[in-house]
């Protein structure tokens, strides 16, 4: 099913873009003249205003608190930002793009952005971030060795922020027993199709 876009996705998109921006800016990767540069390109800028604005403060804020409580939690942590992620050891192709991933020591953070704010987003249990996390612990894990995987998603628009923690043992033992099972079905173009409202971002 082709992917028409609209005007919502767009706005996320540049919402994500300038919050890349401003943890860039934030963390010390970027200077204020080159921010200030990158925010003046016409494509992104015409979503730019107050309400975007206040939501990207409000989004970096809670990552630097979630950063800043990791090192008061005697870790180190790095940041990486819209990090890609491979899952495809469970999941056939499977990849994603995580906003942010904390990697402390015993500890990985995934923080996702939702922009939206027509529908609450909660990080409990929610498939999108798992595998995200998922990802990034499989890439991470060699030099960091996490026992604890921390989960938030950050939606400004409705002061929604949401955790969810659990262990890289209950992770992936998650995405062997029902992760890899169901994948490999709709691999193959089995199992049962379960429409509902749920479906409501769903191209088809």
């Amino acid at each position: 099913v082709p992917d028409e876009g609209s005007p919502y996705a767009a706005e996320g998109t540049a919402a994500h873009a300038y919050a890349e921006l401003e943890l860039s800016y934030r963390l010390g990767l970027i200077s204020k003249r080159s921010y200030a540069g990158r925010c003046k390109r016409p494509k992104a800028s015409e979503w730019w205003g107050p309400e975007m604005e206040e939501a990207v403060d409000d989004y970096a804020t809670e990552v630097m608190n979630i950063v800043e409580c990791l090192r008061l939690e005697g870790g180190h942590p790095a940041v990486e930002l819209e990090q890609r992620v491979d899952y495809s050891e469970y999941v056939p192709g499977g990849f994603g793009t995580a906003d942010v991933a904390v990697l402390s020591e015993g500890v990985l953070h995934v923080i996702d952005l939702k922009y939206g704010k027509g529908v609450p987003v909660s990080a409990e249990g929610n498939p999108q971030l798992r595998l995200y996390a998922l990802g990034a612990a499989l890439k991470y894990w060699i030099v960091y060795g996490f026992g604890e995987v921390r989960m938030t998603i950050v939606q400004p628009r409705l002061n929604n922020i949401s955790t969810y923690e659990t262990t890289t043992d209950e992770l992936i033992r998650w995405a062997e027993k029902e992760v890899r099972p169901k994948a490999l079905l709709a691999y193959e173009g089995k199992g049962e199709f379960c429409a509902g409202e749920w479906c409501r971002f769903c191209r088809a």
